[in-house]
């Protein structure tokens, strides 16, 4: 299936509004970087929670979900590429990292992208 059911994007999105919440709450000060091993290991800034999430779940909520399969599959390519979900990202904010970037990977696998799928051609 090479489409994308955006419409099912964002149903899933409205069911999780307070996450746009939370990433509102983001000031990108990149404090998170220093409890994620990937950043630790690369220094690849799209390593960095924040941009991870803002990148992924940020942009699916900014367009209303409305993404094209190509743009999913580069979101897929931080998901699984850039993160391994060990639940180590901490924000001083009370920001929960790793349950928005798990519910990004929730939004690619509706649409059967996954971890096999990982590109990242930002």
């Amino acid at each position: 299936m090479n489409t994308i059911d955006n419409d099912e994007i964002k149903i899933m999105l409205d069911r999780k509004r307070y996450m746009r919440e939370m990433l509102g709450a983001c000031a990108s000060c990149g404090l998170c970087a220093a409890s994620c091993f990937f950043y630790k290991n690369t220094g690849d800034r799209k390593s960095v929670p924040s941009y991870k999430v803002r990148n992924t779940v940020g942009k699916l909520f900014s367009t209303g979900g409305r993404v094209s399969r190509k743009e999913l599959e580069n979101m897929a390519g931080l998901l699984w590429g850039k993160c391994a979900l060990c639940r180590q990202c901490y924000c001083s904010m009370g920001i929960d990292l790793s349950a928005i970037l798990a519910f990004g990977r929730a939004i690619c696998r509706s649409q059967n992208i996954d971890g096999g799928a990982c590109r990242d051609d930002e």
